[in-house]
């Protein structure tokens, strides 16, 4: 079973690479 951030890594890693630094610097 493969997971959607899988996915989106592998198809949009750029993309996906944006996203997860806006999380990290996005609070809790």
């Amino acid at each position: 079973q493969r997971l959607p951030e899988l996915e989106v890594c592998g198809l949009n890693s750029g993309e996906r690479h944006q996203l997860s630094l806006s999380v990290e610097r996005k609070p809790p």
